[in-house]
């Protein structure tokens, strides 16, 4: 169970947004779902990607992150990345099929 603030950030996203590796690793070896949306619509690969953490990106990416979501202003997680010119995260965005027409 993902529990959420009233902003519907969650623990997930905010170990996301702060390369908090093994965090975000145990939250989802315990059930975190990568895929939850804020009130704003972003998720924590988004985050990931908006701080350039290439190591959190893909593992989130291997727990099953959708790179393909939008948040309510139609950014996705590659958009994210490549806004912030991280170069790293957004190869391996499109490595792992992420849609840059999304």
């Amino acid at each position: 169970m993902d529990v959420t603030r009233k902003d519907g950030t969650t623990a997930l996203m905010a170990a996301s947004a702060s390369d908090h590796y093994h965090g975000v690793e145990l939250l989802l070896k315990y059930g975190a779902s990568p895929n939850l949306q804020d009130a704003q619509g972003n998720t924590a690969l988004m985050y990931a990607c908006d701080g350039g953490y290439t190591e959190v990106v893909g593992l989130l990416m291997h727990y099953g992150a959708s790179p393909d979501v939008q948040n309510g202003s139609g950014a996705t997680a590659l958009m994210w990345a490549s806004y912030h010119a991280h170069t790293q995260v957004v190869q391996l965005l499109i490595d792992s099929g992420a849609n840059p027409e999304a």
